[in-house]
């Protein structure tokens, strides 16, 4: 199973961030809210591992690969997000795994950007469907750029897709075909990328500061696509066979 939990920074408390080791908690960064998103998502991702394989949360050593990416020694593959007030994280058993929350915002040039970025195909789908699909896709090759271990160039070129909910429809990938997942969280998209391992069944979580635990994600979170290993994405219209708590 992999797992995927999301949470406010503005409801990680202080006793929760005060528990982190010294070389995160002493970690400088440019700007407050910057500050406060990192320890966030380390907080999360601690009190994530601990109920995955039942450590304590300052028991785990997580240290940083060649390009950014975290990995926790001797345990599951990890991943880690943040936009404006929320953060999440992703653990998996197998392969490699990444996430990423972009937030829609509709004054981007969305189309400019996609004909810079985007591979033809993609640049000449989007001007035929709603402003939204374009996150769509942005947000999968962030997710997917995360868990080949790369940058911008491995995002953005490794992988051409299309979403036509409820499914994904992958064009070409540098890697073996990944393992698609893409959710609508608040205002935002959210995008969950296996490599070398299956999302069999994605279980979405929200910490609640309040009770100190996991609870299920709230109803206004839904699976928009999915894209299945042996392309069993469903016929239109079906629900894909995505588990999400709530």
């Amino acid at each position: 199973m992999t797992r995927v939990a999301y949470a406010s920074t503005r409801e990680v408390s202080a006793a929760e961030l005060s528990e982190l080791p010294p070389a995160e908690s002493a970690r400088e960064f440019g700007s407050p809210e910057r500050r406060r998103q990192f320890l966030s998502a380390r907080s999360l991702l601690r009190s994530m591992l601990s109920r995955f394989d039942g450590g304590s949360p300052a028991s785990y050593r997580i240290t940083t690969g060649e390009k950014g990416k975290p990995v926790c020694e001797g345990g599951p593959a990890i991943s880690i997000t943040h936009a404006r007030d929320f953060v999440a994280c992703c653990i998996a058993r197998s392969g490699d795994v990444g996430i990423e929350l972009e937030v829609i915002d509709p004054r981007r040039h969305a189309r400019k950007v996609a004909r810079r970025f985007f591979s033809a195909p993609e640049a000449d789908w989007l001007e035929t469907q709603p402003p939204e699909r374009f996150f769509m896709l942005w947000v999968l090759k962030e997710a997917y750029g995360k868990a080949m271990g790369g940058g911008v160039v491995e995002a953005f070129q490794g992988l051409q897709c299309i979403v036509e909910p409820p499914c994904i429809e992958v064009l070409e990938s540098a890697a073996a075909v990944p393992d698609l997942r893409l959710f609508r969280l608040h205002d935002s998209y959210l995008a969950v990328v296996a490599i070398g391992g299956a999302l069999d069944e994605v279980e979405v979580e929200r910490w609640d500061a309040d009770r100190s635990e996991f609870v299920a994600a709230e109803r206004g979170e839904s699976t928009v696509a999915a894209k299945q290993l042996g392309d069993q994405c469903g016929k239109a219209g079906e629900r894909p066979d995505v588990a999400v708590a709530g």
